[in-house]
């Protein structure tokens, strides 16, 4: 499944769901929930930001979850 048209956060958002996260597509942003339910994260589907990765990293291990965050590189 494709779910942004960029390779970083589409391999990025592949890793957090093998791992229990929900993914939801919307119209041009789509939704991202933690394993439990709580948190929640938006990605664009086709991010014209060069820092848009990065900074879902940053949410990714500001929610706490260090596990997914170790296996992301750029």
């Amino acid at each position: 499944m494709k779910y942004s048209s960029d390779k970083h956060i589409n391999q990025f958002v592949t890793q957090l769901v093998k791992i229990g996260w929900l993914f939801t597509h919307r119209s041009k942003h789509s939704l991202l929930i933690s394993p439990d339910g709580l948190q929640h994260i938006f990605v664009a589907s086709s991010p014209s930001d060069k820092r848009a990765f990065l900074n879902i990293k940053k949410h990714v291990k500001k929610f706490g979850f260090k596990k997914c965050y170790n296996g992301a590189k750029k």
